[in-house]
């Protein structure tokens, strides 16, 4: 039993956690964000997949938002992939040339209920969840999210 858990453990680090900002992430490019680093930071989770075709209707418009907040050092935007297959990903990336830092789930999606995607997720400075949006409609998208994060900043 002993021998399963430390190969659980190496497989998903976060297997035994229910807390979402204490998970650790693993990017594209293999670098790792302990999520509790972001303590005191608003931080806006964006789930998505390479086969999910509103995920790429909605990426702009996500561009958009952080282009807004770019300035601001209390806002941080992660951008979750959920693909299974994880070497889908690199090429996907490349060939449409999305930019910035890419992490897998590594079980965040369990630890926040993600049930649909794109799904976005805000959590406040005080590692709380404030908003969350099952899909997203493209005509009112960047300002919904827009006010979401300035109603978080102030929380």
């Amino acid at each position: 039993m002993a021998a399963r858990k430390l190969r659980l453990s190496r497989n998903d680090p976060n297997a035994n956690l229910s807390n979402a900002m204490e998970f650790t992430l693993a990017a594209v490019d293999g670098a790792k964000l302990p999520l509790a680093s972001l303590q005191g930071k608003t931080v806006v989770f964006d789930f998505w997949a390479t086969w999910c075709g509103p995920c790429r209707a909605q990426h702009p418009l996500y561009e958009e938002v952080k282009k807004r907040f770019r300035n601001r050092g209390d806002v941080v935007f992660l951008s979750i992939d959920t693909d299974e297959d994880r070497g889908v990903v690199k090429p996907f990336l490349e060939e449409l040339k999305w930019s910035g830092p890419v992490w897998f789930e590594d079980g965040l999606a369990r630890a926040l209920q993600i049930a649909s995607i794109p799904t976005t997720v805000i959590v406040d400075k005080h590692g709380q969840i404030f908003s969350r949006m099952n899909g997203f409609v493209p005509e009112r998208f960047v300002e919904m999210l827009s006010e979401r994060i300035e109603e978080a900043l102030k929380n």
